[in-house]
């Protein structure tokens, strides 16, 4: 069974997978562009920001970007549906009733606010209050 991911390798894969999505369009047409070579350079950037000390494999870090990104998908799905409900809501007051929601509809805390963010494009906390 492979060790947990921690807090700094579920970030640095993020930061890997928004860093190469930023400057993709830079890599020019002739470069491969398929899924592999994507996610080949993903795992090489996510290896340069944390320096991969428990071997993941590209395997590994990809079907751990996808677990990141549905679970940050479905906390940004609850609060959007607050801001929609309740616009006026104070933001504090909503970030508040996501993580609620979330934990009864996931069954388990959300714990990827910095990979949110990341993925988001914000830095922290801005858009969760916004």
């Amino acid at each position: 069974m492979p060790t947990p991911y921690t807090y700094d390798e579920d970030c640095a894969i993020a930061k890997a997978w928004v860093t190469l999505k930023e400057h993709f369009e830079d890599l020019g047409n002739d470069i491969d562009q398929s899924s592999d070579a994507w996610w080949n350079r993903v795992f090489i950037i996510f290896v340069v920001l944390d320096g991969n000390c428990n071997s993941r494999t590209l395997k590994l870090v990809r079907e751990r970007f996808v677990e990141i990104f549905e679970e940050c998908e479905a906390f940004k799905k609850e609060l959007k549906s607050l801001r929609e409900a309740e616009p006026d809501m104070l933001g504090v007051r909503r970030l508040g009733l996501a993580y609620a929601r979330y934990e009864i509809i996931r069954g388990k805390k959300f714990e990827l606010e910095d990979c949110y963010c990341i993925l988001d494009g914000t830095t922290y906390n801005y858009n969760l209050f916004g």
